[in-house]
């Protein structure tokens, strides 16, 4: 725990502000037309497993890293998956998928998949009311400065 001498009580008294060292990483893979998704996604989970091992091992003070690997295929980038995991659960469990977030709709996004449903136009849920009409009286047409005939 750190001390912040700025941040107080008003009383001149410094407030304790928890010390967290998070270590966060991007990765963009180039997605490959002639693989199929799930390929993609076991590339992106290997490159972040060696990413928290590296962050870990290479930084002792991180308590935390945070790993999002993106996708990328002819420009349209879209997440894969994203982990978020402390030293702690790591030692205690290197599984991957336990702090794993998986972007499922990123199969859509980059094209590996279509969509399966079609947008519905919506429909309103109460009958739409009739606006009044009242025809312009012919009198105030000649009398409008941006009338045309």
């Amino acid at each position: 725990m750190g001390l912040d001498p700025d941040s107080g009580d008003g009383d001149g008294r410094a407030i304790a502000q928890p010390a967290v060292a998070q270590n966060q990483l991007h990765i963009t893979l180039d997605a490959q037309p002639s693989s199929d998704f799930r390929s993609l996604i076991q590339q992106a989970e290997l490159a972040a497993q060696g990413l928290v091992q590296q962050a870990f091992a290479a930084t002792p003070t991180d308590s935390v890293v945070s790993v999002m690997v993106l996708g990328d295929y002819n420009g349209q980038v879209a997440p894969l998956l994203m982990v978020t995991v402390s030293r702690d659960q790591w030692q205690r469990s290197p599984a991957l998928s336990e702090w794993t977030r998986y972007f499922r709709d990123s199969a859509v996004l980059l094209g590996y998949v279509a969509p399966t449903q079609r947008l519905q136009p919506v429909v309103p849920s109460v009958a739409p009311v009739p606006l009044a009409y009242s025809p312009m009286p012919p009198w105030l047409s000649d009398i409008e400065p941006n009338f045309y005939q």
